[in-house]
């Protein structure tokens, strides 16, 4: 998982950063707010795995989501 702080002027980094010292799997990214666009290209420069998701901090998506799009992603050929 990558997260990315853009500018939050809250505890939100230092929350990142709790979640990022107890799962090696999680890439925290801070910069100063420059918009959605940037942020999401300093994950994708970051990015190594087959699939990538989109989620905001004020998205909900389903518990189950992205094992349902990733079980669909490996049945079909997307190229």
């Amino acid at each position: 998982m990558i997260t990315n702080n853009n500018g939050s002027t809250d505890n939100t980094l230092n929350i990142l950063n709790e979640y990022g010292s107890k799962d090696n799997r999680i890439t925290v990214i801070s910069q100063k707010n420059l918009g959605h666009g940037s942020a999401r290209n300093k994950g994708l420069d970051k990015a190594t795995g087959d699939y990538i998701y989109f989620i905001d901090s004020d998205d909900y998506i389903d518990l189950n989501a992205l094992s349902i799009l990733h079980k669909i992603a490996t049945k079909i050929t997307l190229i």
